[in-house]
């Protein structure tokens, strides 16, 4: 069976006004392709054909691809924030509130599977200053992590940690468990709780 070549959009030029919009364009394109095949073949060309604009716009706006896929990470996480931070403040023990903030963010994470995977990926490779700043824009939900871990120590749920010790743990149990969820098929549910029993047990209180 012979499969139609895709239409093209025409491309838009970058009058005044439109900017929002082909920025807007170029990220959903560059979402859209980055799930599909990575970040190593997704091509400038191809995305610029799908937003239907100017390929010279992805260096004008976002300084070139990498930057391009940094927006898709940023517009990733907006979201997340406060959808997060509402079930940390939210009623109940420490580890219901914690449960209720792990459920949250797997969810989001997950509506998207190949592009959160693709995501991933991107993040082994971007260049150091990336990192720095994906570190400073991911540190408000650690923080939030450490309150929640803070108030159940101080109610006598868990073990008191430094705070940069309950951000650190967090993000290694949750980056290794969500794993399974691309690779093993696991419904965001069952990591969700596999990922609140790690952290209970890694800060439950010494016995006695």
């Amino acid at each position: 069976m012979t499969i139609p070549p895709r239409r093209r959009r025409a491309a838009i030029p970058d009058l005044p006004g439109r900017r929002e919009q082909s920025m807007r364009r170029l990220l959903d394109a560059a979402e859209t392709i980055l799930a599909e095949q990575g970040y190593e073949n997704a091509s400038v060309s191809e995305i610029a054909s799908r937003a239907g604009v100017s390929p010279s716009l992805i260096n004008a706006y976002f300084l070139g691809k990498a930057g391009l896929c940094y927006a898709v990470v940023q517009r990733h996480n907006a979201p997340q924030f406060d959808a997060f931070r509402a079930a940390a403040e939210s009623n109940g023990t420490a580890a219901e509130r914690l449960g209720r903030m792990i459920a949250t963010i797997v969810a989001m994470d997950l509506e998207k599977p190949r592009l959160y995977a693709a995501l991933q990926a991107l993040s082994w490779a971007w260049p150091v200053e990336t990192e720095r700043q994906n570190r400073a824009e991911i540190a408000p939900f650690l923080d939030l992590v450490a309150r929640v871990a803070a108030d159940g120590a101080a109610r006598g749920e868990f073990r008191p940690l430094p705070a940069g010790e309950v951000g650190e743990i967090f993000l290694a149990v949750y980056t290794f468990a969500i794993r399974d969820a691309l690779f093993a098929a696991e419904a965001p549910g069952a990591v969700a709780r596999r990922i609140l029993d790690r952290m209970l047990l890694l800060l439950a209180p010494p016995p006695g």
